[in-house]
């Protein structure tokens, strides 16, 4: 079964709640964002330690034949760290800090299951691709991969007359 975009959106706001160097809470300290690499990019912004930024995840559907579907979001996510002495080490610290996190939240996708709905996130390993990011401020980690789920083409009746 699909997961649908809330419910992802949902999920990458709990980690930015439940990892410890993030630490969200929504409207006491907030450290999670809907927002786009160019957004981000501009700078206008003002973030505070480490943050989590999620982009929009498009949407593609492909299948080897017509009765098994997959949909395919295309999930980007940004860890970075506001650095206030902008020096070259707090930079490359920044860079190994964000790194580890990323890769802490890739752990948790992958052993992901949302054990009363029976779903589970499933990603392409070989669709993994990290990169640095800085908007001058700020320093860290974009994470883009295919996150794959089965879906179905059955007729919904009760959404037609």
């Amino acid at each position: 079964m699909a997961i649908k975009t809330s419910e992802l959106v949902g999920y990458f706001a709990s980690l930015a709640t439940a990892h410890k160097k993030i630490s969200h809470v929504e409207n006491v300290s907030k450290h999670f964002y809907r927002m786009e690499l160019n957004e981000f990019a501009a700078g206008t912004a003002m973030f505070n330690g480490y943050n989590l930024i999620l982009e929009v995840m498009p949407i593609k559907y492909t299948a080897p034949s017509r009765d098994n579907l997959f949909k395919i979001r295309e999930v980007s996510f940004i860890v970075v760290k506001s650095i206030k002495p902008n020096n070259r080490h707090e930079i490359d610290i920044a860079f190994d800090e964000t790194e580890v996190i990323v890769e802490d939240i890739l752990s948790k996708l992958n052993g992901y299951v949302d054990v009363l709905n029976t779903k589970r996130i499933y990603y392409d390993l070989e669709t993994v691709v990290c990169e640095q990011v800085s908007d001058g401020k700020c320093y860290g980690i974009r994470c883009s991969l295919d996150i794959k789920n089965t879906h179905s083409l059955e007729i919904q009746t009760a959404n037609w007359f």
